[in-house]
């Protein structure tokens, strides 16, 4: 039985690309090391980490996702973190980052307080506020100051009826949030 040289090598060509498909590597890179990777261990990945997901967070953003990854990410909170609000509409939640935090409202006003600043807000106005505080090679700051804050941008804390919520987003190898309020 011959064989016709053109299918030979149609089939090794076909192997060859079958070969090239499904050669995984074995441990895939996360959007986390991939940006760690490229800043070289540089404390700003949290910087960019922060970015990004403002960005995937707003629906108003131009993703395409409209409030999509919001509810996903929201409805993904751990079970200790008590998010259990209502997300039937998802188009009237806030997102901003770098939100100033005042100890008291009398704080702002005071040209000699500076305020501190909480990486990612999320917030329904008058209903409820999600403060997240990111940390990627950087350490622990002291979140316990925003725990006791009265005052997230030109919002008072106490505006937000429904509930305030904290979450510590940190590397596994990093520490805990000292703050109690914070879910890690």
């Amino acid at each position: 039985m011959t064989t016709d040289p053109d299918l030979s090598e149609e089939l090794q060509r076909l192997q060859r690309r079958w070969d090239g498909i499904t050669d995984v590597p074995e441990l895939p890179r996360s959007t986390m090391d991939v940006i760690e990777y490229g800043l070289g261990k540089q404390q700003r990945a949290e910087v960019y980490v922060n970015r990004l997901l403002c960005y995937l967070l707003d629906p108003a953003q131009p993703h395409q996702m409209g409030t999509d990854f919001t509810t996903a990410f929201l409805t993904g909170l751990p079970d200790n973190c008590g998010f259990e609000e209502d997300l039937y509409d998802a188009t009237d939640v806030r997102v901003n980052e770098q939100v100033p935090v005042w100890g008291s409202p009398d704080a702002r006003r005071d040209s000699d307080t500076s305020p501190g600043y909480i990486d990612l807000v999320l917030d329904v106005p008058n209903e409820w506020i999600l403060a997240i505080e990111l940390k990627f090679s950087a350490a622990e700051t002291g979140t316990e100051f925003y725990c006791t804050a009265s005052q997230y941008d030109d919002e008072p804390i106490d505006a937000y009826e429904s509930g305030q919520y904290y979450l510590y987003l940190h590397q596994a190898d990093q520490p805990e949030a000292s703050g109690d309020c914070f879910t890690n």
